[in-house]
C-alpha cells in the first residue's frame, strides 16, 4: 500500500513539474489554447481576467488614449486571446488560473524556479560540450595508438 502512495504521489509530482515546465517554454498557449478572438476597434475592459489583477498592469499601457486596441486594424480583426483580452471573450485554462495564482501570491517561487531553469540549461549545455569535447580527445588518442 505505501508503494502505491508513493507511486502515486510521484505521477503527481511529475505532472505539475510537466506543467510548470509547459507553462515555463510556452506561456501563451497553456493560459490560452488556441482561442481567437474577433476585435473590433471598440473601448472594452483593459484588465486581463485574473484572479487578482497584476501590480504592473497599468490601464493602458498597450491602448490608444481613447481606449481602442492598436492591435485592431480594420473594422474586424481575428487575434489569439492574451491577457489583454476582453474578459468575456477569453477564457483562461485551469492550470493557467492555478499558476497565476501561486506565481502571484507566492513570487518567490516564480523567481527561483526561473533561475532554476537557467541553471539547469547552463548545466546541460555545458555537459554537451564536455562531452562532444572528450569523444573527441578519445578518437585522437585511439587513431594514434597502433595495435601490434
Amino acid at each position: 500500500m505505501n508503494s502505491l502512495l508513493a507511486m502515486v504521489m510521484m505521477l503527481v509530482l511529475i505532472l505539475s513539474s510537466l506543467d510548470l515546465f509547459y507553462l515555463y517554454l510556452m506561456p501563451q498557449y497553456v493560459h490560452y489554447g488556441l482561442q481567437t478572438y474577433a476585435c473590433s476597434n471598440t473601448t472594452f475592459n483593459m484588465y486581463p481576467p485574473l484572479p487578482v489583477p497584476l501590480p504592473d498592469s497599468t490601464p493602458g499601457a498597450l491602448f490608444h488614449n481613447d481606449g481602442s486596441d492598436p492591435r485592431c486594424a480594420g473594422e474586424e480583426t481575428v487575434i489569439p486571446c492574451d491577457w489583454d483580452a476582453p474578459a468575456d471573450q477569453c477564457v483562461m485554462s485551469r492550470i493557467g488560473v492555478i499558476w497565476s495564482r501561486v506565481f502571484y501570491n507566492y513570487w518567490y517561487f516564480g523567481v527561483l524556479y526561473h533561475g532554476l531553469s537557467w541553471i539547469f540549461l547552463a548545466v546541460v549545455i555545458i555537459e554537451a560540450l564536455v562531452t562532444l569535447l572528450r569523444a573527441g580527445k578519445n578518437e585522437e588518442a585511439d587513431s594514434t595508438q597502433e595495435d601490434p
